[in-house]
């Protein structure tokens, strides 16, 4: 619920939760789909219900508006106040939390990310049985790393977009319950280009 004529908040609902967007959040990434427009500063986070699965995915189309430089969000799932299972997308240094574990997917020479201002499918995978790590990029796997899942205590129940550096756009978040096959991303992406 957008108020465009006297600049009022827009409020959304999610799982029993509220975000706060302010008016000049959104941004068009198709004729007929928004995008969300992160801006510094100005963090979401939203309350889940725990999620009970030791499998989780997710998904998400990311732009960097602030192309010709680095433009940086970290997505997070959390307990509490810990990054349980995060990505930051990133030209240079393409970077995950993992049951307070980070890393770095590659290097700048690596080209994980492709650098410009075109929109971009990312997903981070985990699948318990195997215990790995995976993240795919526009629907094909990039890198995988080796983790162990968390204690049972500790599933997410938060959701944080934080702006790391200027120039962010997000659309098309999913969270998943079970692990989200390389044939299931490649769908999603494919159908939501």
């Amino acid at each position: 619920m957008i108020n465009q004529e006297n600049n009022t908040r827009a409020f959304d609902a999610i799982a029993s939760s509220t975000i706060d967007l302010w008016p000049d959040s959104w941004v068009w990434r198709q004729p007929a789909n928004s995008a969300l427009k992160i801006a510094w500063e100005k963090d979401l986070q939203v309350n889940l219900d725990s999620l009970d699965s030791k499998d989780l995915s997710l998904t998400f189309w990311w732009r960097n508006n602030y192309h010709p430089n680095e433009g940086r969000i970290k997505v997070s799932l959390k307990y509490n106040d810990h990054e349980m299972m995060a990505l930051v997308p990133t030209y240079y240094h393409p970077g995950f939390y993992f049951n307070h574990n980070q890393g770095a997917f590659g290097q700048p020479a690596d080209g994980i990310i492709p650098q410009d201002d075109s929109w971009h499918h990312l997903a981070l995978t985990y699948d318990s049985y195997q215990y790995l790590l995976r993240l795919y990029v526009d629907g094909e796997e990039k890198k995988s790393f080796p983790y162990v899942w968390m204690a049972d205590e500790e599933q997410p129940n938060g959701l944080e977009i934080k702006t790391e550096l200027a120039g962010s756009e997000i659309d098309d978040l999913g969270v998943w319950e079970g692990i989200m096959t390389a044939n299931k991303v490649k769908e999603i992406y494919l159908n939501s280009k």
